[in-house]
């Protein structure tokens, strides 16, 4: 009764996120950029212009911020607690992967934040702009170990599910 409940919030969290990114966060940055959407990683310079455009814009960088210290935990506690609880039945190590997945999510919320300036006034200097430019800024490794786990998650549910379904038949 529980795991379907915490599925549909995760999945309505997510597209609430998914919509506010796109429609409001990207129209307002260079190239539509969004970090926490970028399966191939992004350099330090690419974050860094990210965070000064969002700072500059206080009203998107205030809901921004909101997402990443609020509404995207919420997210996370969510699709993990499902995760865990859809992968529990395959064994005790299973439920590390919905574990790895929460601290690679936000641990990559945590650099964001930093990267946008959270808690600076407007006029304050981003202390996650780079000194050099690296080819995977590292909130970027978060990013890219956050959508490894959750893919690696989606997979093993729906393998397990299918694989019911067939022994079912």
């Amino acid at each position: 009764m529980m795991r379907p409940f915490l599925g549909w919030s995760a999945l309505a969290l997510l597209l609430v996120m998914a919509a506010y990114n796109l429609l409001v966060v990207a129209p307002e940055v260079t190239g539509g950029f969004l970090p926490q959407a970028a399966w191939w990683g992004y350099s330090t310079t690419e974050l860094a212009v990210f965070g000064f455009e969002i700072a500059g814009r206080t009203e998107i960088a205030r809901l921004y911020h909101l997402q990443l210290a609020v509404v995207d935990p919420l997210f996370i506690l969510a699709f993990a607690l499902w995760g865990g609880l859809s992968l529990r039945p395959l064994g005790r190590r299973w439920v590390l992967l919905p574990l790895a997945f929460t601290l690679a999510d936000l641990g990559e919320n945590f650099l964001l934040l930093g990267a946008t300036g959270f808690g600076s006034s407007p006029a304050d200097p981003i202390l996650a702009l780079p000194l050099a430019d690296a080819p995977l800024a590292p909130a970027a490794w978060f990013t890219l170990a956050k959508l490894g786990f959750a893919a690696v998650i989606l997979l093993s549910v729906w393998s397990r599910r299918a694989a019911r379904i067939e022994r079912s038949r």
